[in-house]
Formats: C-alpha cells, sequence, structure tokens
C-alpha cells in the first residue's frame, strides 16, 4: 500500500480511537472522525465505506502489532509452554486500557467480540502448528478456538474490574486455565492418532 494511504488509514483509526476513548463508539459520525483525523469527509469515503469497515481495520492494526511484538520476542520458547504470549497481551492492554474498556464495555459491539476471537483463535493455530511441526492434532482446532473464548472472557472481566491485577498475574492465571486442560487435550489426541 502506497505511504500516503497507510498515513491516511492511520490517522483515521487514531482518530476513531480517540473519540470512543472519549464518548464511546455509538454515538460517533463519520464527520467527526474525519475532523479529528483532519481530513475531509470524502478522504474518509476514499479508504472505508462505514466506521465499522474503520473500527475492524483498526483492530486489524491493533492485533497485528501484538502479534509482532508477541513474534519478535519469543526467543524460540514454545507457545505452548510459556506465559510470554499472555503477559504481553496483558502489557498491550494494560497500556491502550481505556481503549479496550470503551470496545469491550457492557455494551460492546458484535463484530469486536467475534473479531477478537477469530484472530485470537487463528493465531493460536498458527502458533500451534509451528509447535507440533506442521502436524496439529485433530483437537487443534478446537483447542484454538478454546484459547481464543477464554482469552477473551478473561480480558474482559479484567478490564471490567478496573485491571487491579497486574498483567504477570493475569498471563500466569491465563497459562494455568488454558494450557494445563488444553495441553491434555492436544496430547491425548496425538497419542490416540
Amino acid at each position: 500500500m502506497d505511504r500516503r494511504v497507510l498515513r491516511t488509514r492511520r490517522l483515521l483509526v487514531d482518530a476513531l480511537f480517540a473519540l470512543v476513548e472519549e464518548r464511546g463508539y455509538e454515538p460517533l459520525t463519520i464527520q467527526e472522525i474525519a475532523e479529528r483525523a483532519g481530513v475531509h469527509r470524502a478522504t474518509f469515503y476514499a479508504h472505508f465505506q462505514t466506521k465499522e469497515e474503520l473500527l475492524l481495520a483498526g483492530l486489524e492494526m491493533l492485533f497485528e502489532e501484538l502479534a509482532e511484538e508477541i513474534v519478535t520476542s519469543e526467543k524460540g520458547l514454545s507457545f505452548m509452554r510459556s506465559t510470554d504470549a499472555a503477559l504481553l497481551t496483558y502489557r498491550h492492554i494494560l497500556r491502550k486500557g481505556k481503549l479496550y474498556q470503551s470496545l469491550l464495555s457492557e455494551h460492546e459491539l458484535p463484530h469486536v467480540s467475534s473479531f477478537f476471537l477469530s484472530v485470537t483463535s487463528r493465531f493460536t493455530l498458527q502458533k500451534l502448528d509451528a509447535d507440533f511441526g506442521g502436524n496439529v492434532p485433530q483437537a487443534g482446532e478446537w483447542v484454538g478456538w478454546c484459547v481464543g473464548g477464554v482469552l477473551y472472557g478473561l480480558v474482559r472481566r479484567w478490564l471490567q474490574g478496573g485491571m487491579v491485577e497486574t498483567p504477570e498475574e493475569m498471563a500466569e492465571l491465563t497459562t494455568r486455565l488454558l494450557w494445563d486442560g488444553a495441553l491434555k487435550v492436544l496430547e491425548g489426541d496425538k497419542k490416540s492418532s
């Protein structure tokens, strides 16, 4: 993508996220988003058809940043035996807490939760594929969705509770909840095949 296009899309995403933190998502108009970004309304429509499309593009950017952080910091450790990915996830969410609190509030938007679940499960499957040398046991897809669901539930509860627990505490809890059970399922599935 052209640098100018990327820059404009980034401006629009940043404007949307700033406004979401201030006022929530629902009341926002495309005109307000364009004004905050310092672009014309026509420029908005040159890049996105709706504010939902902009929101999904913004979420994609957020999760790409997080995924890149996880991938570059793994140091070759097994994804399933490490709390690193969970810790980086909680630290990322803590840094952008107000935004995530707005997006995953009591009145959350359905496409935000489904996007979160889809991206988390897809990323988990990719990491499982690497851990199992391209031969993920049959239960791998279920484990991917399990990870997405558990992580989503824990993140949402953590945000609603005011993020009292540290990212380290949440990462440890997440790892114990997920991998103690999920590993047993995968290891049992691998033995039976």
